[in-house]
């Protein structure tokens, strides 16, 4: 008899790649950071790898310290496209939002993504806090469902490779991690696929 392995745990802090037979076009080609997991009440998550036309300035122009930057928007997902959250690694911060996994933090107060844009040079300001527009969002059991057929993978966060990859490397780089056996730095990653 066979005998599958089981399913990952499905939990906050948590990252969903999903694999090339997704072509949901919201999810296509995505990494999703899981930031709120419950049994009976859904599991939330926001998109980090998908940038939106618009820039940040475009959307919140009255939060200080915005003014004169030109960082990018990024798509958090489908749900509530005008609800703005920051995916972060500052733990220095007083006001740093709610702890997803070791060393990264999600919040939305305008207070928080000020004192980021007053204290992080713009370049490379999406290495140290991605603003995301929107969220990625499953009722009760559907990710599960959506795990189950083939859609996702789960793994483990790696702030260092989360937030150090512009759009397309960083799906293939967390794509990668989640079938090999081992961790291998994302640059050996890269050069690797180019052979």
């Amino acid at each position: 008899m066979l005998r599958l392995g089981a399913m990952p745990t499905i939990a906050a802090g948590k990252v969903l790649v999903s694999r090339p037979s997704l072509l949901d076009p919201n999810f296509k080609s995505t990494v999703v950071v899981l930031f709120q997991h419950e049994r009976q009440g859904g599991t939330m998550g926001v998109v980090i790898n998908r940038p939106s036309p618009a820039k940040l300035c475009d959307v919140v122009e009255k939060i200080e310290g915005v003014r004169g930057r030109d960082d990018v928007l990024w798509v958090g997902g489908p749900c509530q496209p005008n609800a703005v959250w920051v995916l972060h690694r500052r733990a220095d911060l007083e006001d740093r939002g709610a702890e997803v996994s070791p060393g990264m933090f999600i919040g939305g107060s305008p207070e928080l993504l000020s004192t980021l844009l007053k204290t992080t040079p713009q370049n490379p300001a999406s290495a140290v806090f991605r603003v995301v527009r929107g969220y990625a969002g499953w009722g009760p059991g559907q990710l599960a469902g959506e795990i189950r057929e083939g859609a996702w993978r789960i793994v483990d966060p790696e702030a260092d490779v989360l937030f150090g990859a512009e759009s397309e490397p960083l799906w293939e780089d967390v794509l990668t991690r989640a079938q090999l056996p081992i961790r291998l730095p994302a640059a050996t990653l890269r050069r690797a696929r180019l052979n």
